[in-house]
């Protein structure tokens, strides 16, 4: 209900400038907007972001669009990002999904794209967008996950307006310090905290009157994250890296940097000692023990009273066994059978006994059978998705003839135009983005592009948009 709330104010938002600032919007850039706002969450938000940065629109117009491309991101599928746990294999469910994050169509990333290009026309209205991104809690990972949360979006966004959006006014009743301030103490979790003690390391805006306070804001912060072991080992050597430059400027100002590392200290011990997640099993106890020993002995004198940390201090006390390996694609009969075949393929043309013709033939057949191929015994539509795209993306890798590759990539691009892949979102338009060279490779224009979302995009193309 809160955010259908939130998409009617944004939308109503829209009318009223729309009414204001009618005149000045001139064709095609009214049609494109309002094709925009009739797409999902993701792509609405993406489009009119695009839109924002046409020269030809008036400011008033620019500053619209990204305030309703914020309030229409909060409608999306994902909140945050995230990325593939290391060493799991990608050919998953989860694995398409963290390459489709990449795309930056999830809430946060939206977001922070449309802060940006705000701050560049509105930088006091670009700080009031960014407050009320903050403050998220994240709840620990499970021993079961195989993604962790990536806040990359929110601290790069952060990073740039705490140095460049304010005014010397502002500087002077220290709004750049209660918002750094703002950022460093709404860090909760490991995967924001690993970005504090860098994020102030590189503020070289701060002088030397303002260095201490803010130092004693990422040592507070340090001693109250919320305990997530796992995704505090994925980001463990940023956070590492961090706590070490920030320590080693502390050095150049002639600030102590014991409270730093002592804060640091207990952050590992926090983490890391108690019930541990059998994942990550490079990352020993005794790595963390030499890492933190490596670090004091270069930042601190060595009669220093900071103490040691030991193995003993960062040893779980249990270790929690995760779940069996998440199940990878082609388990069917059906998709085996069709990507056994295809490795058949494959292999056949780098035979002694290869023959042009007999080959072609064989490709025909499989072409048909892939193209016939539906969703029965597939688990999910996703499942089905995936593995049709995985296939037919491996074919067009083929040595092909034109004919033959241009009716690939038409076949290819009509399974993914099927409306009913629109509500996987983020992963369809992957495998939309992959595709995309091939229709160019192969002479597709934008107007055999049908969905109205690749429609759209087309047409933003053409724009330089």
């Amino acid at each position: 209900m809160f955010k259908a709330a939130v998409f009617l104010a944004g939308a109503l938002g829209w009318v009223c400038c729309a009414q204001k600032a009618e005149q000045k919007i001139a064709e095609p850039f009214r049609t494109l907007i309002d094709e925009s706002r009739g797409l999902p969450p993701e792509f609405a938000a993406d489009g009119l972001i695009r839109l924002s940065s046409a020269k030809e629109l008036s400011v008033a117009v620019r500053r619209q669009l990204l305030l309703d491309a914020s309030e229409i991101a909060a409608q999306c599928q994902y909140s945050f990002p995230k990325r593939n746990l290391p060493g799991y294999e990608v050919d998953t469910p989860d694995g398409y999904l963290a390459k489709a994050f990449d795309l930056n169509l999830d809430e946060l990333s939206l977001k922070a794209r449309a802060v940006t290009a705000l701050a560049a026309i509105d930088p006091a209205e670009a700080r009031r967008l960014f407050d009320r991104m903050q403050g998220m809690r994240l709840s620990p990972a499970s021993c079961g996950v195989r993604l962790t949360p990536d806040l990359t979006p929110l601290y790069k966004v952060g990073r740039l307006l705490s140095a460049t959006a304010f005014n010397a006014k502002e500087k002077e009743a220290g709004d750049d310090i209660a918002f750094l301030t703002r950022l460093i103490y709404g860090a909760w979790t490991p995967a924001q905290v690993r970005f504090i003690p860098g994020l102030v390391a590189d503020s070289t805006w701060l002088d030397d009157d303002q260095f201490p306070g803010v130092l004693g804001a990422v040592t507070a912060s340090l001693g109250r994250v919320d305990r997530d072991e796992i995704s505090f080992r994925v980001y463990f050597n940023e956070l590492a890296n961090g706590v070490s430059r920030l320590a080693d400027l502390c050095t150049v100002r002639r600030v102590s940097n014991l409270p730093l590392l002592t804060a640091y200290r207990g952050l590992l011990i926090q983490q890391l000692s108690g019930e541990r997640c059998d994942r990550l099993r490079s990352q020993t106890t005794s790595f963390y023990a030499s890492a933190f020993g490596k670090m004091a002995e270069a930042l601190y004198p060595a009669n220093a009273t900071l103490a040691q940390l030991t193995e003993d201090d960062v040893t779980p006390s249990s270790m929690v066994k995760p779940p069996e390996s998440e199940e990878s694609y082609f388990r069917s009969e059906q998709s085996l059978l069709l990507l056994t075949e295809f490795r058949a393929l494959r292999e056949e043309r780098k035979s002694p006994a290869f023959n042009e013709a007999d080959w072609q033939q064989h490709v025909a057949v499989y072409l048909s059978a892939l193209k016939s191929w539906n969703s029965t015994e597939e688990s999910s539509e996703r499942t089905y998705l995936h593995e049709k795209s995985i296939l037919y993306k491996a074919v067009r890798e083929l040595e092909l003839t034109a004919e033959v590759r241009r009716a690939v990539v038409r076949d290819n691009l009509a399974f993914l135009e099927e409306s009913r892949f629109r509500n996987l979102g983020i992963e369809w338009y992957w495998h939309v983005k992959e595709l995309l060279p091939a229709l160019e490779q192969a002479g597709f224009t934008d107007e055999a592009l049908k969905d109205p979302i690749l429609a759209l995009y087309g047409q933003l193309k053409a724009k330089g948009l």
